[in-house]
């Protein structure tokens, strides 16, 4: 039965997912749905509970990143939204913790290749990867591009249940 899901989840993410970006007109909603598909097929690959999605911080991270992305570094901005916008929601039994990504938008050519870079990235940091791994199953994703520098910012917030 657990296959039957995995091989549905990632046949389904494939066909949504392989859009191809336009850098132009970048969809930031369209790219926080394929890398949320994603992540759940890659926690389901990987024997963890399905993911389920939230969009409790989003506003809240998306306009902290189009504020201030070329202003901080970005482990300040991981920092930031770890220290001051999470935190917010920490509870006795959990601590919301947030994972940020950046690429040229000039690496990729469908959503789902932004995807994919992203959670390799996460995978192959110790750190990211601890808590790729098994910090919750209740995430937030935000996706922020900036058509100036042409980088696409993604933010994975792990909330409490």
């Amino acid at each position: 039965m657990k296959t039957i899901i995995v091989l549905f989840c990632l046949i389904f993410s494939l066909s949504l997912n392989a859009q191809v970006l336009d850098k132009k007109d970048f969809n930031e909603s369209h790219m926080n749905e394929v890398l949320f598909n994603s992540l759940n097929g890659y926690f389901l690959s990987n024997g963890k509970e399905i993911l389920i999605h939230s969009s409790i911080v989003e506003k809240k991270i998306y306009r902290f990143l189009k504020k201030k992305n070329k202003k901080k570094s970005l482990d300040d901005i991981e920092g930031i939204i770890n220290h001051k916008i999470l935190k917010k929601y920490d509870t006795h039994d959990f601590r919301c913790v947030g994972l940020l990504y950046k690429m040229p938008i000039k690496k990729a050519k469908t959503y789902q290749e932004v995807a994919e870079k992203c959670i390799d990235e996460w995978k192959d940091n110790p750190s990211d990867a601890f808590f790729l791994n098994g910090w919750g199953t209740i995430v937030d994703v935000t996706t922020y591009y900036n058509r100036q520098s042409k980088y696409i910012f993604i933010s994975l917030a792990y909330l409490p249940n």
